[in-house]
C-alpha cells in the first residue's frame, strides 16, 4: 500500500501509475490477475475509501506515514 501510493505520487500521470500498478500486482503478488487483486490496487487511487485531503499532484490520496502506527519520539531516544 505504502509503494502503490509512492508509485502514484512518483508517476507523471494517473495513467502510467495504474498500468504498473497492475502489472506489479499480477505479476509478483498471490492474488494477481484476481479481482482481489484488481481492487486492491485501485483502492490506493480512492476507490471504496472516504474523501481525504488534496496533496501537491492535485489529487485525492489518503496519506500513509509512519507516526500514527510507530512510536518515532521513543525510538530517537533509544
Amino acid at each position: 500500500m505504502y509503494w502503490a501510493k509512492k508509485v502514484i505520487e512518483w508517476s507523471a500521470d494517473y495513467e502510467s501509475a495504474y498500468s504498473f500498478l497492475i502489472e506489479q500486482n499480477d505479476k509478483y503478488e498471490l492474488d494477481g490477475r484476481d479481482p482481489n487483486g484488481y481492487c486492491g490496487v485501485m483502492w490506493n487511487f480512492g476507490m471504496h475509501d472516504r474523501a481525504h485531503a488534496v496533496i501537491d499532484l492535485n489529487i485525492i490520496v489518503k496519506s500513509f506515514g509512519l507516526l500514527g502506527s510507530f512510536l518515532v519520539p521513543r525510538f530517537l531516544s533509544i
